[in-house]
């Protein structure tokens, strides 16, 4: 059994060994459950191609993904928790990837926010603007510091990409349970 390196100092915890103060809550640790996690990849999978078709942010085979919310509005963070639900994480509907980055830092005690990914976190990265948040989920790490991803609202659709992303680029990572 592994000794917990990580101790409490005022809000803060110390991780023992290294002197790396970490954020509140923050237990780098953390394990995904295998099993959920690879539901969440095989189902964000499964959802590659599906598109907006007509107006702006709408369309039949997206349409699933607001229920019970009504499309016309960026559907990222809804592709993204819709995914969670269907394979049976701890999470609600919702719109907006900062409410889930903010619902894996504040829902879970300790913090479920991660700093290095695992398959089936969902991870957030800024804007192009730098003002807003983009998200999707982790579907694979790779040994040259990316990521794999399946992300709603790419381009108009749900997208698949291999080594794209940098994990260094990533805001976090939301680990599901």
């Amino acid at each position: 059994m592994m000794a917990n390196l990580n101790k409490r100092v005022d809000s803060n915890i110390i991780n023992t060994t290294t002197g790396d103060r970490l954020r509140f809550g923050y237990d780098p640790n953390i394990k995904s459950d295998p099993v959920l996690a690879s539901r969440i990849v095989k189902i964000a999978i499964s959802q590659e191609g599906n598109h907006e078709v007509g107006r702006s942010d709408c369309g039949s085979t997206i349409a699933r993904y607001f229920v019970p919310h009504s499309c016309g509005q960026p559907w990222c963070a809804y592709f993204a928790t819709w995914v969670l639900m269907q394979a049976g994480a701890d999470i609600p509907q919702m719109g907006g990837a900062l409410n889930v980055e903010n619902y894996y830092k504040n829902h879970f005690k300790p913090s479920r926010w991660m700093q290095t990914p695992q398959p089936g976190d969902v991870f957030t990265v800024r804007s192009s603007s730098g003002s807003g948040r983009h998200i999707g989920i982790v579907v694979g790490v790779n040994g040259d510091g990316t990521f794999d991803s399946v992300e709603g609202n790419a381009g108009k659709a749900v997208r698949y990409y291999k080594h794209w992303r940098r994990i260094s680029e990533a805001v976090g990572f939301g680990r599901p349970l």
